[in-house]
């Protein structure tokens, strides 16, 4: 039965003048102590094949944890920026109030504007007046109190 096995073998040289190629010289020691060596190479050749080509499967399958990692740090980001907008919205708001504008009296209400498919063609001039149209009857004329609403929903939608 061993007649009927066809193996290859690659050889590469590593510079033992370089740092870099020294340590990795050590690591490969000890992988080959741990006999380990041949599933490394065989793994880091699919991973970096993997990702010049632009795919992760090859690296969530072996490092499951990655995709966890990288969720958490965008889940702490997205908060992170939501508190800014929070903290920018204050501010706009006390600003508004000091010129005069009435302060929005409760939390952030949804506005009520119809979803307008973008044209597909350059004149949307047309889908513009309808939007306007449209939005008129819903909204207040006092342009202050309709970006804080706006932003405030902008905030809402980001929070879910």
């Amino acid at each position: 039965m061993a007649a009927d096995r066809f193996r290859l073998q690659y050889k590469f040289w590593l510079d033992m003048n370089k740092p870099d190629e020294e340590a990795l010289a050590e690591v490969i020691d000890e992988l080959k102590q741990d006999r380990t060596y041949t599933r490394v190479v065989r793994d880091g050749i699919r991973l970096v094949v993997d990702l010049w080509r632009g795919r992760v499967e090859v690296l969530l399958a072996l490092f499951p944890w990655v995709e966890d990692y990288f969720y958490q740090r965008f889940k702490e980001q997205h908060v992170a920026d939501n508190d800014a907008i929070a903290q920018q919205l204050q501010r706009l708001e006390k600003l508004l109030v000091a010129q005069g504008n009435q302060p929005i009296a409760s939390g952030p209400k949804p506005l009520n504007v119809p979803r307008v498919a973008s044209p597909k063609h350059d004149d949307n001039a047309d889908d513009v007046a309808l939007l306007k149209a449209s939005m008129r009857k819903d909204m207040s004329t006092d342009s202050a109190e309709n970006f804080l609403k706006s932003m405030m929903n902008l905030q809402a939608g980001f929070k879910q």
